[in-house]
């Protein structure tokens, strides 16, 4: 007889939960010069991330910041069959918009590669908040895009170690519910507003 998968249940606080996407970036804040096709990514983002026109210490200039959140699981699995401990490896997409980083380019590419230049730029404070042992995995950074209204799309690596609700005499045939809360350490809900864009 096959074992139960245990159920993932994600929590965002503080969080709005609804469908909808982020706002249209405000150009006001954005680099008014057309970057020309001679000029690499990296000479893009040098600009852009300048200390005198950005400083990833402030935030975005925008109220509430919005913040769209997906994760992918990777893996699965229990690691001590006598518990109800499950290890889960996910990758966490997150989508915000920073106006300041908004651009022009005249090779018409869509976005930039910003991976090498991800320590420069400001991200949402996110914390995991669940009952369990937290493990990272590096790089804890994989991909990080600025797109030229000033939307960036950034996707972290994350391994946490569960402790899950079940009924353990029947384990592995029960169904244990695993949850995780996803928290802003520093902001509230009127400053930002986390939208879950996953499968439910």
């Amino acid at each position: 007889m096959a074992s139960h998968l245990p159920s993932i249940f994600l929590f965002l606080i503080p969080a709005l939960l609804t469908p909808s996407g982020v706002a249209a970036g405000l150009s006001s804040y954005g680099y008014h010069r057309s970057f020309d096709v001679s000029q690499s990514d990296k000479e893009v983002l040098d600009v852009l991330l300048h200390k005198n026109r950005y400083d990833k210490r402030i935030k975005p200039p925008l109220e509430p910041i919005n913040v769209n959140v997906s994760v992918v699981l990777l893996s699965l699995s229990s690691p001590d069959e006598s518990s109800l401990h499950y290890e889960v490896e996910f990758l966490m997409h997150q989508k915000w918009i920073d106006p300041r980083l908004a651009h022009t380019r005249e090779d018409g590419v869509r976005h930039l590669y910003a991976l090498s230049h991800h320590s420069d730029i400001w991200k949402p404070d996110i914390i995991l908040m669940k009952h369990g042992i937290y493990k990272t995995i590096h790089p804890t950074e994989v991909s990080l895009k600025v797109f030229q209204n000033g939307t960036i799309f950034y996707t972290m690596r994350r391994h946490l170690v569960l402790n899950c609700e079940g009924d353990l005499p029947i384990f592995p045939f029960d169904s244990p519910m695993c949850s995780f809360n996803i928290e802003s350490v520093s902001n509230e809900r009127k400053q930002m507003v986390f939208h879950w864009v996953g499968p439910n």
